[in-house]
């Protein structure tokens, strides 16, 4: 059972008790009881929400088209939905934890995403994804972590132009794929979908499917590439990332790009607090309600007024 689903359980039986509570005639016995039963709840569910688990779970319920009551999901709708979530995922997963990431081919800790089906949840009918056995924990809070902002991204899809380009700056455009046939698979099928990962939910009905589709096919990725004079400030091997001073503008940060090697990423740690030629490809999202801002990859740098060799 997902987390949010417990708590949601927790709080519904926690409500119950309350109305019982409150039509309970006054016994001695029985009603102190289950007001410490309630107390006793409550004080389960604030712990359970003060420390959510860092498994990396994701809950879709659907009703509509591909669903048969609650005992069946049509076979070749859930795979669609299942291989561009997980793609979803992956995509995103890679670009923030592990920095750039190609247009296209292998990702970056791709194995570290991998999703297993653990169960069915009634709903209407609904699929539960979950990394059961995670070896690495701060992978799996990462994972966990990245699953909560698809959710956030699928939730802005759906809610409007503005909420869009504000959370899809923050996505690597890989990510728009594998969300346009996700909301295409709803869509064929006029299926609706409940969205549940570690911490965020959203709702999406039929319309809301099309709205968000019709948004993320019209956002479209525009890509150039910019050399900037400034001073390197540093690169994390770790991450991936980058920040660099440009003259004359406000610091920016990003990742390494795809394509440059652990070799080169070590040459560029020499460069740090020297002045510096900055190679740079820049991605802004184009939406419908403008651009969104830019997100920065270093492709290389190289240093500017090296000292004389010594006579």
């Amino acid at each position: 059972m997902s987390y949010l689903r417990e708590l949601e359980q927790r709080q519904a039986e926690i409500v119950g008790l309350k109305t019982l509570l409150h039509g309970m005639p006054d016994d001695p016995l029985a009603k102190p009881l289950l007001a410490s039963r309630i107390r006793g709840l409550e004080n389960e569910l604030a712990e359970m929400e003060k420390r959510p688990p860092a498994r990396p779970e994701a809950e879709l319920l659907f009703a509509g088209g591909p669903v048969i009551g609650s005992v069946g999901l049509d076979a070749k709708f859930t795979s669609k939905v299942l291989d561009s979530y997980q793609d979803m995922v992956a995509n995103h997963y890679s670009a923030s934890r592990h920095g750039g990431v190609g247009s296209r081919g292998p990702r970056t800790g791709e194995d570290e995403t991998r999703l297993c089906l653990t169960a069915l949840p009634r709903g209407s009918f609904g699929l539960l994804l979950a990394q059961p056995q995670a070896e690495d924990f701060i992978a799996a809070a990462q994972l966990s972590d990245a699953m909560d902002q698809i959710t956030s991204l699928v939730e802005a899809a759906a809610s409007g132009d503005a909420a869009f380009t504000d959370t899809v700056e923050k996505f690597h455009p890989r990510v728009l794929t594998p969300l346009e046939r996700f909301l295409n698979a709803l869509e064929t099928q006029e299926a609706s979908v409940h969205l549940r990962s570690a911490t965020r939910q959203c709702e999406l009905n039929t319309e809301q499917v099309r709205a968000a589709k019709s948004r993320v096919v019209e956002t479209k990725p525009e890509t150039g590439t910019i050399l900037l004079r400034g001073v390197c400030r540093g690169v994390l091997l770790e991450s991936w990332r980058f920040d660099f001073n440009p003259d004359g503008q406000p610091p920016i940060s990003g990742v390494l790009a795809d394509l440059v090697t652990e070799e080169a990423a070590k040459a560029m740690l020499a460069l740090v607090d020297q002045p510096a030629e900055a190679r740079l490809r820049v991605t802004r999202m184009r939406t419908r309600s403008g651009f969104g801002r830019p997100a920065y990859e270093l492709l290389s740098v190289r240093a500017l007024n090296q000292p004389a060799a010594p006579k």
